[in-house]
């Protein structure tokens, strides 16, 4: 189908397992790509959607595997602007958060993370500079070391009431995020975790924290309230907000 430019929309059998090199490149009308929940499919060939400028969100398949997602699959598609995968209902990391193998295009905005996910690996969404809000699951646990250090669109987070462990750097130089709420049950927050966070004014820390890290806040020069709640100043770092 490459070069189908007037090809507006896609159904996809079950039963297909395979799209191969190219298959729907440049169909600039391309806008709809719809999986069955039942989709067999494993692979996705290099450039498979390559300049499909219509296309402003895609939902992938549980059954796809992260190997086979190519990082030029998506080049080109310049209204890609919401990303996700369907839920793996056998696993608790789907294939889109495995760490530095996430495959996410870099002009994506709007990122779903799957509601079976509780760890978010290190480097998951790093660098994702077009990427303006997220939403996590309510079953996450953890975000791991510098998952989404560099989002510097990044403007709003909502964390849930699950979430228990912020990673070293996690974000890091999210110079548009401006406010954040942390969960009653949040027992750590990594060295580095909110470091050069520009246009953060305000944090409220609740007591189920029992550690900070090292230059946690540095550099976060628009910080003007800080409330801790039952938090012993002997556990606040030297250096942490400087």
């Amino acid at each position: 189908f490459y070069g189908c430019t007037s090809l507006a929309s896609i159904k996809l059998p079950a039963s297909l397992e395979t799209i191969g090199d190219g298959a729907f490149g440049g169909c600039t009308s391309l806008a709809s790509i719809e999986f069955p929940a039942d989709s067999s499919l494993e692979y996705i060939g290099e450039d498979a959607f390559e300049g499909c400028t219509s296309l402003a969100s895609i939902k992938l398949p549980a059954s796809l595997k992260s190997y086979w997602l190519g990082a030029c699959d998506f080049d080109g598609c310049t209204n890609l602007a919401s990303f996700s995968s369907a839920d793996a209902a056998d696993s608790t990391k789907p294939f889109l958060y495995e760490g530095q193998d996430t495959l996410v295009p870099t002009l994506v905005e709007h990122l779903v993370v799957d509601s079976s996910v509780t760890f978010i690996e290190e480097q998951a969404f790093v660098g994702l500079k077009n990427l303006k809000t997220v939403e996590l699951p309510a079953s996450l646990q953890s975000i791991g070391y510098s998952a989404f250090d560099g989002c510097t669109s990044l403007e709003s987070l909502e964390f849930p009431a699950s979430l228990n462990s912020i990673g070293s750097y996690a974000f890091d130089g999210c110079t548009s995020l401006e406010s954040l709420e942390f969960p009653a049950s949040l027992n750590s927050i990594g060295g580095g975790a909110f470091l050069g966070c520009t246009s953060l004014a305000s944090i409220e820390l609740p007591a189920s924290l029992k550690s900070i890290g090292y230059l946690a806040f540095q550099r976060c020069t628009s910080l003007a309230s800080i409330e801790l709640i039952k938090f012993p100043a002997s556990l606040v770092p030297s250096r942490f907000f400087t």
